[in-house]
């Protein structure tokens, strides 16, 4: 027998799960959890030559030689990789090296299950993956948080999330190694924490702080540099319109957001380049207002990029922040001014389109935006019903998010005017041969039956959650 004294010392393994269950019972929890399943189960393994390959290899090169030329010990070994520039003794990325930064901790867990060989279809790129599902699933939980504080409606609060995690090409782009769920989490923080300040609500910290990461998402995401631009010079003019007594925080976060993106970037073109004003990428001139007002209607119209055939939910939002505009103008501004003006500078860039992708991907960062306005809608019959169109476009998006383009022209990659990648990625559906990471064990495409599996499993869990959500 144990006497007293042994007794004490014995470890008690009993403990509380209360907490854990209250945890997760908490919406923001449930979103968030509910959103990383969804995105994992639909993961693609299949990578393209731009963003998604020049991560990969700059990771590789980073972690393994400590270098950023990606033609280090003189030869590439990254063949698929198309966007890399000459640089006096070898090959470096033309793209935003933000994200690679980012993403590192996911991908050394990958490199080390992969004993250090360089695999762009290995475990490296599958955390990688992982990685933008969870940045992706912290969005949708931010975008219900937003919401819910907005209009104090904890149920279409969670609704406006879904819709956006999976009603727009934001479900696609979770699933591929892309910067834009980034840029929009960023993008989004920034906007919403600026129209509080700006109301009267907010703590300056907070605002500096949103500004701040707005400034790290715009050099992860060079696209989104625009939008931000934008929304500070907002912040600032209404701070002057509405006399805000308290000018400093509006000042230092105009400050921080401009500045951030270029200082880092400065820096890091000193450290790769030796040359601080050596833009990679910007050797040429890749802007022309030449062709900027057709490209602006194509991202508008276009079945080939336009948010009509897309995300038709973005139509409906934006008839509404125009109409409810005169009700909440300093809300209409800082949500529909950054979507204008990022649709005309990239209407404005000679690689329109955004290549091998899905959807109009450079809009990608701004839709958060309008979602601020997906509860003021009282129409419910007409916002769910585009929010289910718009989430069976997406499901069909996320079978193949990287969709090779239809027989170039003179306006870009492909043909503004094709349903090519509808129809490429229905054969996908049709014939149940989507890339899907969970089918690699058994060769590069599931099973017929796998692949409706996912479908299937992604709506109902989907539907069944916001039933409850609804009805409960």
């Amino acid at each position: 027998m144990l006497n007293e004294e042994q007794d004490e010392n014995i470890i008690d393994f009993n403990f509380d799960i209360t907490p854990l269950l209250n945890f997760f019972k908490k919406r923001y929890a449930q979103l968030f959890f509910l959103s990383l399943i969804i995105y994992l189960i639909t993961e693609n393994h299949i990578l393209g030559s731009g963003p998604d390959g020049l991560t990969l290899a700059l990771q590789y090169e980073l972690i393994a030689h400590h270098s950023f030329n990606m033609a280090y010990g003189g030869h590439l070994i990254y063949s698929d990789v198309t966007d890399m520039t000459w640089f006096v003794n070898g090959y470096y990325g033309k793209q935003s090296y933000g994200l690679a930064f980012i993403l590192l901790p996911f991908y050394a867990i990958g490199y080390a299950i992969d004993n250090g060989i360089y695999s762009p279809f290995g475990y490296q790129d599958l955390f990688d993956r992982i990685g933008i599902a969870i940045i992706s699933s912290i969005l949708v939980a931010e975008m219900y948080r937003i919401n819910k504080n907005l209009y104090n409606n904890e149920k279409i609060a969670a609704i406006s999330a879904l819709a956006l995690g999976f009603g727009t090409t934001i479900f696609p782009f979770s699933e591929v190694i892309f910067y834009h769920t980034f840029s929009a989490l960023a993008l989004l923080e920034f906007t919403y924490y600026s129209y509080i300040y700006l109301k009267g609500k907010g703590s300056a910290l907070k605002l500096m702080a949103s500004s701040f990461f707005a400034g790290i998402g715009a050099f992860v995401d060079n696209s989104v540099a625009v939008a931000v631009l934008t929304v500070a010079i907002l912040l600032l003019v209404f701070s002057i319109l509405l006399n805000k007594s308290e000018k400093k925080a509006v000042v230092e976060s105009f400050l921080l957001a401009v500045a951030v993106p270029l200082i880092i970037q400065i820096w890091l073109n000193q450290l790769v380049f030796g040359d601080p004003l050596f833009f990679a990428g910007l050797e040429g001139s890749l802007f022309s207002l030449k062709n900027a007002l057709t490209h602006f209607a194509y991202y508008i119209i276009s079945p080939y990029r336009g948010i009509l055939f897309f995300d038709p939910i973005l139509i409906l939002l934006l008839y509404y922040a125009f109409r409810y505009y005169a009700k909440r103008p300093i809300l209409g501004s800082l949500t529909i001014l950054p979507f204008l003006t990022t649709i005309l500078f990239v209407s404005s860039y000679y690689y329109w389109d955004g290549g091998l992708s899905f959807g109009p991907r450079f809009l990608v960062p701004e839709m958060p935006l309008l979602f601020m306005w997906f509860p003021a809608i009282r129409n419910r019959k007409v916002l769910f019903t585009f929010a289910g169109i718009s989430y069976a476009i997406n499901m069909l998006a996320s079978l193949m998010a990287l969709v090779p383009v239809s027989p170039t022209n003179y306006f870009g990659f492909g043909n503004p005017f094709s349903f090519y990648q509808f129809y490429h990625n229905a054969l996908f559906l049709i014939n149940g041969k989507a890339p899907l990471w969970i089918s690699l064990g058994n060769g590069i495409y599931p099973s017929l039956a796998l692949t409706y599996f996912v479908i299937v499993f992604d709506t109902c869990f989907l539907v069944l959650y916001s039933y409850y959500t609804l009805v409960r």
